[in-house]
């Protein structure tokens, strides 16, 4: 592996750069049309060229020579093509399918193993989808080590907290635990919160970790897209980031209107403790105390808190 790929390159597509297409053309590297996105990623086409993202990335001999705006995400196309005539040049055989063209290899040396993106996920290699892209056969794959005392021979269970399914207290391909909390996790669950949550708010569900479980995860071959999370790119919450400037008061005294503030002074505007939504002028919203009207009601009454005291 000879390139270090920007894994923001992995989620942003500019003018400069070849778009993602959904035509009925074949990846040049694995050869299928229609592949699963959450394995093969992307699809770009470029001058007659068409490529999925991650058989792009981790391709054994490709280097990423180019800058981001370059080729595609930083790969030239002529880079690309002698690659491709690399595959053929040394007919190289997937090991699943066992048909030619074949350019996803395991990264430990002493090995031989080679395929195609698809069915190498299928054969259980390992992707890590960070620095230089690296993948590893079944013999090769990176494991977690048993936390705390030796094993017994009946593994125990506990339930995926992300399902809430039972889920075995044993390191495996399908099993991981948080380094932090030694929570265990189904492997699909833990994906699906990955691409779900985005880098920006992946963490273990559990203890709240994020920098050791991050990292920990993305060893083990967990994708986190370089995003946020999707609750937040669709706007299902930006009403919360919207705040009022508005007096809500049931009647402004202020002669200017409810939308007038002043920096100082009685017709200044004022925010609520609690929620910190606008809540009016100092002058109009005397009756409503520090608190919004909603907040008014959740705000124990000074009565209620003093007989909980006694």
């Amino acid at each position: 592996y000879l390139r270090a790929i920007n894994a923001s390159e992995m989620s942003r597509s500019s003018s400069g750069q070849a778009r993602p297409e959904r035509g009925d053309g074949r990846c040049a590297f694995c050869r299928q049309r229609e592949a699963d996105p959450a394995v093969v990623g992307k699809t770009y086409s470029r001058d007659g060229l068409t490529v999925h993202q991650f058989c792009l990335y981790f391709s054994s001999g490709l280097a990423q020579a180019g800058g981001e705006h370059e080729g595609i995400n930083g790969f030239l196309l002529p880079d690309i093509r002698s690659e491709l005539r690399r595959g053929g040049k040394f007919n190289m055989r997937c090991v699943e399918c066992k048909a030619v063209g074949a350019y996803v290899g395991c990264s430990v040396g002493i090995c031989r193993r080679v395929g195609h993106l698809p069915c190498m996920h299928r054969a259980g290699f390992l992707f890590q989808h960070f620095g230089c892209f690296k993948a590893f056969c079944c013999k090769h794959r990176p494991t977690q080590p048993f936390p705390g005392p030796t094993p017994s021979p009946a593994p125990q269970q506990a339930n995926c907290c992300v399902c809430l399914n039972p889920v075995e207290c044993c390191p495996s391909a399908k099993e991981l635990y948080c380094p932090s909390c030694c929570t265990f996790f189904h492997y699909s669950c833990l994906q699906t919160q990955a691409r779900t949550t985005g880098r920006y708010h992946f963490r273990c569900a559990v203890c709240g970790n994020r920098d050791e479980f991050m990292d920990e995860m993305l060893r083990m071959g967990i994708e986190v897209p370089e995003r946020d999370a999707e609750w937040e790119l669709m706007g299902h919450f930006s009403g919360v980031y919207s705040v009022a400037t508005s007096c809500h008061a049931a009647q402004c005294l202020c002669s200017e209107g409810r939308n007038y503030s002043c920096g100082l002074g009685k017709f200044r505007m004022r925010k609520c403790v609690s929620c910190g939504q606008c809540l009016g002028h100092v002058e109009c919203t005397r009756d409503l105390g520090s608190h919004c009207v909603d907040c008014s009601i959740l705000e124990p009454s000074p009565a209620g808190t003093a007989a909980s005291a006694t």
